[in-house]
């Protein structure tokens, strides 16, 4: 077995959550019954190289069973990659440079930590060596701070034409470019990074709780941020009402950023809200959900 296999890689994903499956299933005990189930049609299969691989592996790895349960698509190897990294950093004090900020904070950058934390998604959890946090680190932060669908599009577009060198796009391109940034947003932010950062996260709080210091931090919840969208509390409070993405953000542009559910769903009610400023598809949305007077 290869104890510095990359995990993430779809080719391998089958592969990722077997492997994880059993050395879960070994710790806790059930690790023969798991293969006898498995093998129902073949049980004259020799398992001996398999279960001694797996125990090998499983006394390289330190983290609680519970953690890697909740986190089972990660390869557990690749999780203690990165718990070690951590326990290197926080003994050289970088204690701040690992924990995300929220992505309306002025300073520190949020761009520039959310890079960091992706580079260490990348290095140690999915074992390989690329600078695509330059590029998903402000992605990601324009996608949670709401920014429009078409403004992602519009700003990939111009980009890609001074890339080409192209006196202006044509159809062909922001056709392509409008197809890239939606699967981006849709297998990369809300699914790939999702589930590679709730991870992080839950790592990053078992070693600084090892330390201490989990009590004294607060870590904004950045997987929600991004599987949402939205991270400006009265965006995400109005998703909480049952709106899209869209309605969210035409209703939080009209009201203070800091509003919760009860709020919003109050002033929506009022004779004085500018009903008036909503797109038709919104307003027909918020009827829908029973949510206008």
């Amino acid at each position: 077995m290869d104890h510095e296999h990359p995990s993430g890689d779809d080719k391998l994903a089958l592969a990722e959550s077997v492997f994880s499956r059993l050395l879960i299933d070994s710790r806790d005990g059930v690790i023969d019954q798991t293969i006898s189930r498995a093998l129902t049609r073949h049980p004259d299969v020799d398992t001996t190289a398999l279960k001694e691989a797996i125990l090998a592996a499983q006394d390289k790895v330190s983290l609680p069973t519970s953690l890697l349960r909740r986190n089972s698509l990660v390869s557990p190897l690749r999780q203690q990659k990165l718990y070690e990294h951590f326990k290197r950093q926080l003994a050289e004090g970088f204690l701040n440079s690992l924990i995300p900020v929220h992505p309306w904070q002025q300073y520190p950058d949020p761009r520039l930590r959310l890079e960091g934390v992706f580079r260490a998604i990348h290095t140690h959890l999915e074992g390989r060596q690329t600078k695509q946090e330059e590029f998903f680190g402000w992605f990601a932060l324009a996608w949670m701070r709401g920014e429009t669908l078409r403004k992602l599009i519009d700003r990939q577009v111009e980009r890609e034409r001074v890339a080409r060198k192209l006196e202006e796009a044509d159809a062909k391109l922001v056709g392509s470019e409008a197809r890239k940034v939606m699967e981006q947003i849709e297998t990369k932010l809300r699914y790939h990074y999702v589930k590679f950062l709730r991870c992080y996260l839950d790592i990053l709080r078992f070693a600084l709780e090892e330390e201490g210091l989990h009590d004294d931090l607060e870590i904004p919840p950045i997987p929600l941020f991004l599987e949402l969208g939205a991270s400006a509390k009265t965006m995400v409070s109005a998703m909480e009402l049952g709106m899209s993405r869209i309605a969210a953000m035409e209703i939080s542009n009209l009201l203070p950023r800091d509003k919760d559910a009860v709020f919003i769903r109050n002033e929506l009610k009022t004779p004085t809200f500018r009903r008036a400023a909503l797109s038709s598809f919104v307003l027909r949305e918020i009827e829908r959900l029973g949510l206008l007077r």
